[in-house]
């Protein structure tokens, strides 16, 4: 299924539950796409102890053909745990 979250809060709190929802939909195998709109490009000022909205954020791996001959790798990666995904060796 596709998913689209919009998020159009600067409120820390329901930043954060909506970032775990869509984690929770990655999880589940669906396709979700987030989109940050007025006062929600701030989530990271809003940040609080309670709420901490980075740790929600997560990046996919994939692959995406831009043109036949160019491909864009992205990694996983979860915000504060940083991993090497792939080396890449040059002829």
């Amino acid at each position: 299924m596709n998913v689209l979250f919009i998020i159009s809060t600067d409120d820390a709190e329901t930043s954060y539950n909506a970032m775990r929802l869509a984690n929770v939909a990655v999880k589940k195998g669906d396709d979700v796409s987030v989109f940050m709109l007025g006062k929600g490009v701030l989530f990271e000022k809003s940040i609080n102890e309670e709420f901490n909205v980075m740790e929600q954020v997560t990046h996919s791996d994939g692959v995406i053909e831009v043109l036949p001959n160019f491909l864009v790798y992205t990694g996983k990666a979860q915000y504060g745990k940083p991993e090497i995904q792939k080396i890449f060796e040059i002829d």
